[in-house]
């Protein structure tokens, strides 16, 4: 399984990248919008995004990634200020799964992950059931 982080604050990615995640997890970062929309077509099961990415905000990368029918299953977790109230209110509207607030702390960040990993592969595998039930009618 794919994780893709869109970070721009290098203390951000040093208190995710040490979480402990099963082999068969990938890791990746980008830093800003354009990175992150190249990077999706990687298809990652995860993707954490700052709302304040460059080039185009975390807000919009999470609106594209939802519009799109090739991603819009992906889980998205949005990482947002922790007094930011416009923030708040802008969390529904794009699509995001989940959200993370400054600062961040370990221990809440792995949990996430692990849900949403797990709500990842439950996904794939309605789908593919989804599939094989379409193939047999």
């Amino acid at each position: 399984m794919k994780i893709l982080l869109a970070l721009t604050d290098a203390s951000n990615l040093e208190i995710i990248r040490p979480i402990p995640l099963p082999e068969e997890y990938e890791l990746n970062s980008v830093s800003d919008g354009i990175e992150l929309l190249i990077a999706m077509q990687e298809n990652p099961d995860l993707v954490i995004v700052d709302v304040n990415l460059p080039e185009i905000n975390g807000y919009e990368c999470c609106r594209l990634i939802k519009h799109d029918e090739k991603n819009r299953h992906t889980s998205v977790i949005l990482l947002m200020p922790t007094q930011d109230l416009v923030a708040w209110t802008r969390l529904s509207d794009c699509g995001a799964d989940d959200f993370l607030q400054h600062p961040i702390p370990p221990h809440v960040v792995k949990s996430k992950i692990q849900l949403l990993l797990r709500l990842s592969k439950l996904r794939q595998q309605l789908s593919q059931q989804a599939l094989r039930n379409k193939i047999q009618d």
